[in-house]
């Protein structure tokens, strides 16, 4: 039988029917290309979470879906789909925009046109000209297209009208370019359709704002003992577990996990405190959870507009994730955030539970928490080697030095002694005084009003420290044999004041620099036990607390040394001129952190007395 012309084919099809299935219908036996992680013919009720945004597609008083996602869980392959039924059943424009260029031809070679082409009813609209298929723009034999590209640039979108839209990983384009976006499909608003989909971002992104525009609604499944409909979640409202596991001697012996034996121990919880029935991390549980019982929570908002729809899974829902995998990956990003990096924190919540990250604290202990300790404040300590002072200098509130005073043994380990608050220089040398200190063992910090510091540090013999981003400097190998590099720098004396050249002579102090980078490192792993014994009395809360000066004189509020000890956390930051991410100590807020410097200034007295002690890893 003779292959039929193409025109002859388009000119049939003109005929047939309008295909008036929905996208479930549609969809159901198109074979998928081993790039998803779907394979074989595709059936939605193996990803029920994906029916409420098509159900929304398929509705005609819709023009807009807002889908915020976990990673893995189809909701790409949902918009492929989507855009596949689109070209074989409607002649309309088209624009799929997806992260950044790169992102856009990656997915383009990989996986849509792999998908278009396995599919009959959508290959035949393909031309016989090979260079109308590309992987950034597809023609089709009807005259319409499907623009493929990133939506990182803005320029992508100046241009004629489109009638469907799909906007991917938005949280990789810039604020205000999905609106732009939008704009492209005015020419069309009586029948566009528009569909967002992302990981979760940020706290008032472009798709957390459309989001709560939206309907709201979450996959949840409806408890098979009682009945409770709720949403798969990882923590309920008042901060409890759903999903929970054993920590006690088989599953961490020595504080060091056994993850297959933890494994065992992973169920998750029915929200009804008065239902017990309990979900294991097993085919048969997680099939009974998902596809037996899983449906969508009404909409948290009922008064979106009528064309707008928003829905939200994470990957607890999803049977082919296994709960193993996110435990694990909670554990290690709990442990990260210990040393201050948040990053695993950021991706967990982000990309496993869908949900907007803010960059605030997210503690497991509260900011007042003041952990055990086995000594008091005025403990005497047989291991001591040396103590030092360092002291902070702060204006706001009046000009006043927020202060410490660390033992430390030869090894390395320490003992905080006191902390708190002075109002003058004279205050420092008074309290120095009571704890044996003088000269070269307190330091201040010149961040601010240098001169008045450099003053003070020459009265009194002490020494001048300051906070540097460089990593380290060199100093002369006393084997005679070039430099080594060392996280402080050398020596340097600052002359004071003004007279005759035998005054200034006589007038001056040592100037330190040393790296912020190495130092914090190294500060919040004994913080966190991560490190060299690091002691801190108990009682300490209440000696180091004074008036916060950012609160309100009618009704003032106090700070203490934990809650500083808590304010800093380490997040990806992008250079501006090289476009290089790197991991940077960064102030949650406006918190508080003087105690924090305080602790590294220690840190930076032991380094140059000889006890600062190994650390892996510092």
């Amino acid at each position: 039988m003779a292959k039929m012309h193409v025109l002859e084919k388009a000119r049939r099809s003109s005929y047939a029917p309008r295909d008036r299935r929905t996208l479930e219908q549609w969809a159901k036996g198109v074979k998928l290309p081993s790039a998803y992680a779907i394979n074989g013919p595709f059936d939605l009720s193996i990803s029920p979470w994906l029916r409420r945004q098509w159900e929304a597609l398929d509705d005609p008083l819709v023009r807009e879906v807002t889908c915020v996602a976990a990673v893995r869980t189809g909701k790409t392959l949902g918009a492929d789909l989507f855009f596949a039924k689109e070209i074989a059943t409607n002649s309309v424009p088209m624009m799929f925009n997806i992260g950044n260029e790169d992102d856009a031809k990656e997915h383009a070679k990989t996986r849509f046109l792999p998908l278009l082409r396995s599919i009959p009813s959508v290959c035949g609209k393909f031309t016989s000209n090979r260079h109308d298929v590309t992987d950034t723009m597809i023609r089709f034999i009807d005259g319409n297209y499907i623009i493929i590209q990133g939506l990182r640039n803005p320029n992508n979108f100046d241009s004629k009208g489109i009638c469907n839209l799909v906007n991917d990983e938005p949280h990789k384009a810039p604020k205000g370019n999905i609106s732009k976006a939008k704009s492209r499909t005015d020419d069309f608003r009586h029948k566009c359709k528009v569909l967002n989909i992302s990981q979760g971002g940020e706290v008032n992104d472009d798709m957390d704002v459309l989001y709560r525009k939206g309907t709201m609604e979450v996959f949840g499944f409806k408890c098979p003992s009682c009945g409770q409909l709720q949403p798969f979640e990882w923590r309920d409202a008042a901060g409890e577990f759903r999903l929970k596991w054993d920590k006690d001697e088989t599953t961490c012996p020595g504080g060091r996990w056994d993850y297959d034996a933890m494994a065992k121990t992973i169920r998750y919880e029915c929200g009804n405190p008065e239902c017990d029935k309990v979900f294991r991390d097993t085919p048969e549980d997680r099939r009974e959870q998902t596809y037996d019982c899983g449906q969508y929570l009404p909409p948290a908002n009922p008064i979106a507009p009528r064309d707008t729809a928003s829905v939200n899974w994470n990957q607890l829902c999803v049977p082919w994730i296994p709960w193993r995998e996110i435990v694990i990956d909670w554990i290690e990003a709990m442990e990260a955030m210990q040393l201050g990096d948040y990053t695993k924190l950021k991706n967990f919540i982000q990309r496993r539970l869908a949900q907007p990250y803010e960059e605030t604290e997210i503690r497991i202990d509260g900011d007042d928490h003041e952990p055990e300790s086995d000594y008091e404040i005025d403990d005497p300590w047989p291991d001591e080697a040396h103590r030092f002072m360092a002291c902070d200098r702060q204006e706001k509130g009046g000009i006043h030095f927020v202060c410490g005073i660390r033992a430390f043994a030869q090894d390395g380990r320490s003992r905080l002694l006191w902390a708190g608050r002075l109002e003058s220089y004279e205050d420092i040398h008074i309290k120095a005084s009571e704890y044996g200190l003088s000269g070269p063992r307190v330091a201040i910090d010149s961040g601010h009003e240098s001169a008045e510091v450099y003053a003070a540090c020459a009265k009194y013999a002490w020494i001048s420290f300051l906070g540097s981003d460089e990593s380290s400097w060199g100093h002369p190998d006393p084997t005679g044999h070039g430099y080594i590099q060392k996280p402080v720098s050398r020596f340097k004396k600052v002359y004071v004041g003004i007279g005759t050249r035998q005054q200034a002579k006589n007038n001056f102090c040592y100037h330190f620099l040393w790296s912020n980078p190495y130092f914090k490192d190294v500060c919040h792993r004994r913080i966190f036990g991560k490190g060299i014994e690091w002691g801190v009395p108990a009682g300490i809360t209440e000696v180091s607390k004074y008036i916060d000066p950012n609160s309100d004189p009618e009704r003032p509020r106090y700070t203490s040394y934990w809650p500083q000890m808590r304010s800093n956390q380490k997040i990806i930051k992008r250079d501006k001129v090289t476009g290089a991410e790197k991991a940077v100590w960064t102030r949650i807020g406006n918190r508080h952190d003087h105690y924090l410097d305080v602790e590294r200034m220690l840190l930076v007295h032991a380094f140059n007395a000889g006890c600062f002690g190994y650390e892996a890893g510092a």
